[in-house]
């Protein structure tokens, strides 16, 4: 089952937001369950209560929190949660850049662009749900869900997967043979001794890559260079921004 949630403060939008929402996952063949909320502080409450969405339909312009803060607030506790903002003015869609959304719908031409960006939402949750990654050593073998794998790094014969949980999971191979097992285009090899995935990265600034975990990892001018124009190119591809 997928759970949405459609927070703007124009009641009647939201709810006409979140009856298509239900009629794309229908036409999917997908059951869903579907909220409104007509303020930003109000789904963050859930969030931070446990509550579980897997698809954010966000007003930008909103008294309060707006979609853009509480994209950043909410990602604490959800941070795969897929975000659409669908908002009247389209002088949002560089801010909105630093929060990653799937996709920005201008609410002039919603009808046209809200269903696509629906069902492509949709089917984007489905596949990232079917991506695992198996890890096998001498005790275990584990199917880890790609969307978990935060960064992996190496030392001595073994590499070690850092998990959303805090945990991880030690194999023994090579960066390099982990690297050809996971999707080229969400991992980046940043050093010899650091894979990282481009969904967890929050920031990179002339020295240092921050991870949305709190790991932060420091690199020189050369490969902060490359992983910007790398992390550039899945935040307008990946999140269907272009």
């Amino acid at each position: 089952m997928i759970h949405i949630g459609v927070c703007d403060d124009d009641e009647r939008m939201g709810e006409w937001i979140r009856n298509l929402a239900d009629e794309c996952c229908r036409s999917l063949g997908q059951i869903c369950r579907s909220e409104v909320f007509s303020s930003g502080n109000a789904l963050l409450y859930e969030a931070e209560e446990g509550e579980h969405f897997d698809l954010l339909l966000l007003d930008i312009e909103m008294p309060g929190l707006n979609g853009i803060s509480l994209t950043t607030a909410i990602r604490r506790f959800l941070p795969d949660v897929t975000v659409i903002f669908v908002t009247s003015h389209g002088k949002y869609v560089y801010e909105s850049f630093k929060v990653q959304p799937y996709r920005y719908v201008i609410k002039g031409q919603i009808r046209e662009m809200l269903p696509d960006a629906l069902t492509d939402a949709v089917r984007k949750i489905l596949d990232d749900e079917g991506k695992f990654y198996t890890a096998e050593n001498q005790w275990t073998l584990e199917k880890i869900p790609i969307r978990n794998i935060v960064y992996i790094w190496h030392k001595d014969k073994y590499a070690y997967i850092e998990k959303l949980d805090g945990t991880h999971t030690k194999v023994r191979k090579t960066l390099r043979q982990g690297y050809r097992e996971l999707p080229e285009m969400d991992f980046v090899w940043a050093d010899r001794g650091c894979i990282m995935a481009l969904a967890h990265i929050d920031r990179i600034t002339d020295e240092e890559v921050f991870l949305k975990n709190g790991v932060k990892k420091n690199f020189g001018r050369e490969k902060i260079t490359e992983l910007k124009g790398k992390l550039r190119r899945y935040w307008v591809t990946k999140e269907g921004l272009g």
